[in-house]
């Protein structure tokens, strides 16, 4: 019965994508071949206990350590998905390790070969175990990263030391195995440099068909691939094989990436061709070490007069008159200047705004307090006791206002601190300012929208039959519509504003681009440029929407392995993107300006 299991984790059933089946035996060359007087490495076996990410389930695993690797000092490492097939004949790994090394081409490292999961039944005699592979690799979600990091690298890292240089570090992955090794990349770049690939899975089992389209979108990241697939490959159900991998190629070629794409004529679902091929596809992927990876260039492009929009408008000042740069993030953002942390005494940053007079005000949630970034970009405390605020916006008057969620009541602050009560009774989660003086806020509690006006008056201008749970607010630039965040869907909503203030014309107008199937009350503030775009965070990164719905780009957030809570955009120039994350507050320099309650304007028609 184990060795059942064995084989059916491993998905050589064609059933399960066949990950390493061999419709003829492989030729190898003399680099996958045991070789004289070369040094062999030492592969020993183990097993990990069942974790927190995939509870009650066991993992097999191998680890090789190269005869060159010094003990004293950190090792490069690899790690290889359905380990088994990559470490025994099909594959050869250790072998060809031991001969690459040996001859300088490639580092002295250690290599880590895991097989996917199987939970083994309560009665094994008349019961059917649970097998995990699917659920582990073609999961497009950060839970099989987060395994790695948490779970598998430190378990080896007790018999091992491992560089956590992620230069040092690669990753390859078969059939569906190829979908859990880039996506772990994907997720975490700051730790995987380079990916292998083979005969990748990216079709609809669990949402990969989506990866070519996150690939285009998304900021480009340090990242290398190597990926392959042939002309016979599986067409289902799920998609074709073939088409999807030329797809994922392309992305990455529009995209500027490192990558090479071996298409081989007539082969099937199959990793003979790979097998032959391995101690190049290896030389090619290391190529070049120590030299670090980095992003891809930016790569200019001539774009018609009059195409504005998140990828190729100006930033608020009218419409792109071309060229512009092929990777829409680059429209944005530059590589050269990255995210820089906001040091200071603060304790867990979370709301964040601008005032009239261009300083930055963010709460400390830890602390219970208010900090106030001026010209000279250190965060002093402005409030020792901010009664619970959750949200801050900066008004046309040059005051900031905020939700005090132990007072539940709407308050403004001056320059100097003084308070005023704006309203009472508020259940709120966030604020929108408009130039005359109005207010919006949510109200999660009773699933409403609510209006302030400039005398104090309270009235409920959207009371439900849509919008599950209100949350972040933004208005546009010209103030004509208000964008409501659902936190329970993926597509925030967008309201007409009347003179009165009042809404009407609502819809669910915008689609975030992150996963189906991953809950979205993570995204708690939204932060508008002059061209119409918002942005806010998500699983993948900062998703940048355009007035016409789309959303057209992500731009790669601050750290990697968690979520960007709150944005907004500050400085003198609004130029500057603020982000929280995990408690703490970065920034970075954008080519856009960010919209104000105080200023409205009219932006450019959106690409369309």
């Amino acid at each position: 019965m184990k060795k059942l299991f064995s084989v059916l984790s491993f998905g050589i059933l064609f059933g399960s994508c066949a990950a390493f089946a061999q419709p003829q035996a492989a030729t190898f060359g003399p680099d996958s071949t045991v070789q004289p007087g070369v040094p062999q490495g030492r592969l020993t076996k183990g097993v990990l206990p069942p974790g927190k990410i995939y509870p009650g389930v066991p993992h097999d695993y191998q680890v090789y350590v190269s005869a060159k690797v010094d003990a004293a000092k950190p090792a490069p490492y690899m790690i290889f998905l359905d380990g088994s097939g990559y470490a025994g004949n099909g594959m050869r790994i250790p072998v060809v390790l031991d001969n690459l090394i040996a001859k300088g081409e490639v580092p002295p490292m250690v290599a880590i070969f895991v097989n996917p999961g199987v939970l083994q039944p309560a009665k094994p005699e008349t019961q059917l175990a649970r097998f995990s592979r699917d659920w582990e690799y073609d999961d497009v979600r950060p839970n099989f990263s987060r395994f790695l990091l948490e779970e598998l690298i430190p378990e080896v890292g007790k018999t091992v030391k491992l560089s956590t240089n992620p230069d040092d570090h690669a990753i390859a992955g078969t059939s569906t195995g190829a979908v859990g090794a880039f996506m772990a990349a994907w997720y975490r770049p700051d730790v995987f440099h380079r990916v292998l690939y083979l005969i990748g899975t990216f079709v609809d089992m669990r949402g990969a068909n989506q990866a070519p389209f996150w690939i285009r979108k998304q900021e480009p990241k340090p990242i290398r691939v190597f990926l392959q697939d042939g002309s016979a490959d599986i067409d289902s159900y799920a998609g074709n094989w073939p088409l999807q991998n030329q797809s994922m190629n392309a992305a990455l070629n529009f995209q500027g990436y490192d990558h090479r794409f071996d298409y081989y004529e007539g082969e099937a679902h199959s990793t003979r061709k790979s097998s032959e091929l391995m101690p190049d596809i290896l030389r090619w992927l290391w190529r070049g070490y120590p030299s670090p990876i980095t992003q891809s260039t930016p790569e200019l492009v001539p774009v018609p007069a009059g195409r504005g929009g998140a990828g190729r408008g100006g930033a608020g000042r009218g419409p792109a008159r071309g060229p512009m740069f092929r990777q829409p993030a680059y429209n944005v953002v530059s590589p050269e200047k990255q995210w820089e942390e906001v040091t200071g005494g603060y304790g867990a940053a979370a709301a964040v705004t601008v005032s009239k007079s261009g300083d930055v005000y963010f709460v400390d949630a830890k602390a219970n307090k208010v900090f106030r970034i001026g010209s000279d970009g250190k965060p002093v405390v402005f409030k020792q006791n901010a009664g619970g605020a959750r949200a801050l916006r900066g008004g046309a008057d040059g005051r900031v206002y905020a939700i005090q969620m132990t007072g539940r009541r709407i308050v403004s602050w001056g320059a100097d601190g003084a308070e005023k009560v704006v309203a009472t009774n508020v259940d709120g989660f966030d604020l929108a300012m408009t130039n005359d003086g109005n207010i919006y806020y949510t109200d999660p509690v009773h699933k409403t929208v609510v209006l302030v006006d400039a005398r104090g008056q309270k009235k409920t201008v959207y009371s439900g039959g849509g919008i599950e749970a209100p949350t972040a607010l933004a208005l546009t630039p010209d103030q004509a519509f208000l964008n409501v965040q659902d936190a329970k869907t993926r597509e925030p909503w967008s309201f007409q504003v009347l003179a009165d203030g009042t809404l009407t014309n609502g819809a669910p107008f915008f689609r975030m681009e992150t996963s189906t199937q991953n809950s979205l009350d993570t995204a708690l503030e939204i932060a508008v440029d002059n061209s119409g775009n918002m942005y806010r965070g998500t699983l993948l990164g900062i998703e940048l929407e355009s007035a016409s719905g789309r959303m057209d780009m992500i731009l790669n957030p601050p750290k990697y392995g968690s979520v960007v809570s709150h944005v907004a955009f500050g400085g003198t120039e609004r130029d500057w993107l603020y982000a929280v994350e995990d408690g703490r507050l970065y920034r970075r320099q954008t080519k856009r300006k960010g919209s104000v309650a105080w200023e409205p304007v009219k932006p450019p028609q959106p690409s369309l």
